[in-house]
Order: C-alpha cells, then structure tokens, then sequence
C-alpha cells in the first residue's frame, strides 16, 4: 500500500498535469481503434482523483515538456512486447538525445534491460564501456523463428 502511495505522489508530482480527464476522452474519441483502448482508460480518471485528493493536482493542463537534449553517450533499451512503455517511446525519448544508441530486444517486454539476458548484458557493456560500438548479436539471436511443418527446426 505504501509503494502505491508513493508511486501516486512521485506520478502526481512529475506529471499532475497532464491527467485530465476532458483531453483524455477527447484523446480517446479521436483514437482510430478506441476499441484497443481498454483497461487504460481509468488510469487518467484515477491518477486525477488521486492527485486531488493528495493536494498535487495540476491547475491546467499542458502538453508534456519538450525532450531533453544531449550529447551524453545513452543507452535505451526497449522490449518489442512491452505494453507499458511501448518501443515507439524509447524512439520518441531519443529524438533529442545526439549520441543516443536505441536497442529493441524482441520477445521483451517491460524493463527488458533488467529482466532480459541480453538486455542485462547490454546494458552492462555499455556502462563499462560506453564509447564502444555495442555487439548485438543477441538481438538478432532472440528474433522470431517461423518454421514450416516440413522445413528442420532451427539451430
């Protein structure tokens, strides 16, 4: 319960302003597909009346600040799974980034540069050695594998 607290304190302050629930709908209304929409339509409705009712409600809304630009060697791992935090927003967080190395491992998902071998092993060589060119062969080794019923299995 307390990790719950928290985590509403830390999201209502980083980000209070942009949980409101009228540009919500209208997001949802206008999205091509609102049917794939889902579960996360109550997490602004909650975040909202969480917010309020610890006192750290925004007072308008505003669009999210811009990217933060940089030259720092970074690296952004993604998972091709991950549901949470899609590929599409490690791109998105990258664009502003110079020196920016994006990695989507596939067969992923949420925080695959913990949970995931070669995103750990990733992740560890590029912050021993962040100026080197990264060896990705396990990305391409995690691709997907589609098999005939005729042709062997592979290797």
């Amino acid at each position: 319960m307390v990790d719950s607290i928290a985590h509403r304190i830390v999201r209502c302050n980083d980000i209070s302003y942009s949980f409101f629930n009228d540009v919500a709908f209208y997001a949802y209304a206008e999205f091509e597909a609102p049917q794939l929409i889902g579960e996360s339509a109550k997490w602004v409705p909650r975040y909202q009346v969480s917010c309020e009712q610890l006192g750290l409600a925004g007072e308008a809304y505003a669009p999210a600040p811009p990217g933060v630009v940089s030259d720092i060697p970074t690296l952004v791992v993604n998972g091709a799974l991950d549901t949470a935090t899609p590929p599409e927003w490690g791109l998105r967080a990258a664009e502003t980034l110079d020196n920016a190395t994006v990695v989507t491992i596939p067969m992923s998902g949420h925080v695959s540069g913990l949970f995931d071998d070669c995103g750990k092993a990733l992740v560890q060589s590029f912050i021993l050695t962040p100026d080197t060119p990264l060896n990705t062969a396990c990305i391409e080794a995690a691709q997907f594998r589609f098999v005939l019923p005729d042709e062997p299995l592979p290797q």
